[in-house]
């Protein structure tokens, strides 16, 4: 399945349909989902109703699949803006999303410093005041307004219809 992402994700969307289960609270999470990104080695994001949550088959995502069928999608393209800088400030991060926002969909992939910031896994990972974005929404930076970040190593992704 993640095969199949990793060679097409920027030529189709995806979707998965799955079986499976929360592997905090066992409920079941059946369904089909969008595709965000992926999300480890072996894993996927996957878009829900409740925000990003990550599917594979093991008990490290949020959710555990049974079986998963990985479904391509309409033709996409995808475009890229890089972001390097000893110091930015998120507000900038931030009116970057909303220009390239003007073409598709945004995420944020890379890393940062900054102290005191909470994780929100599977695409906010938080190790120290180390800060890993994994396909984040815009909207992630809110919690992080007023704010600076540092040592940026990241990019915008854009992904629109072709």
């Amino acid at each position: 399945m993640r095969e199949d992402d990793d060679r097409d994700k920027g030529d189709f969307r995806f979707q998965v349909v799955v079986r499976g289960r929360d592997n905090l609270d066992h409920q079941d999470i059946s369904g089909t989902y969008p595709v965000i990104g992926p999300w480890r080695e072996t894993g996927l994001i996957l878009a829900t109703e409740a925000g990003p949550r990550s599917l594979c088959a093991g008990s490290l995502c949020n959710w555990y699949s049974s079986h998963t069928k990985l479904e391509r999608g309409e033709p996409i393209r995808t475009s890229t803006a890089a972001v390097r800088a000893a110091r930015i400030e998120v507000a900038t991060l931030r009116d970057q999303a909303a220009m390239l926002g003007t073409v598709g969909e945004v995420v944020l992939i890379g890393s940062a410093q900054a102290e005191g910031v909470r994780p929100q896994p599977p695409t906010l990972e938080v190790t120290g005041d180390r800060l890993t974005f994994v396909y984040a929404d815009p909207a992630q930076l809110d919690a992080l307004a007023g704010r600076s970040l540092a040592q940026v190593a990241a990019g915008w992704t854009a992904v629109y219809p072709q």
